[in-house]
């Protein structure tokens, strides 16, 4: 979207994107009229999953999101929609998809007992924080975004 928008916009062209739902986006270009999306953002999504969570009695959640656009959004918005809902997030984090300190970055979520860790991320880094959850026994579980399912 960043490297095509500008040239629609400068055609006077719309863009209408299936699929691109960060936060940033809209923020870049929306105000020129040209750039437009199906599907709902990101920050609607973040807003969504903590009012599941709040519903299954969570009270701490914590964030781990790739750094990168995606991610950007869930790390930016958490702290405020979990803040109207009274929930307390003891730990966010972004990370560089396929780092190999993901395993550590589970084991420091895991050390403030959170209810649930949300995971923005793509499928191969969730299925490395899933098998980390899981080795350590610990009771919180994972709630991963609309990419890492």
């Amino acid at each position: 979207m960043y490297a095509l928008a500008p040239a629609f916009i400068a055609k006077k062209k719309v863009l209408i994107s299936p699929s691109a739902t960060s936060g940033d986006i809209l923020r870049a270009f929306g105000k020129n009229g040209y750039v437009w999306r199906t599907v709902q953002g990101d920050v609607a999504q973040v807003k969504v999953i903590l009012t599941i969570l709040k519903g299954k009695g969570a009270t701490k959640v914590a964030l781990l999101a790739t750094n990168d656009t995606y991610g950007k959004t869930f790390y930016d918005w958490t702290g405020f929609f979990a803040t109207e809902y009274g929930i307390e997030v003891p730990f966010i984090r972004q990370f560089d998809a396929g780092s190999p300190t993901i395993e550590s970055d589970v084991a420091d979520v895991l050390k403030t007992d959170p209810d649930y860790l949300v995971a923005a991320c793509w499928p191969e880094d969730a299925a490395t924080i899933k098998r980390a959850i899981d080795r350590s026994g610990s009771r919180t579980k994972l709630f991963l975004t609309d990419t890492g399912a």
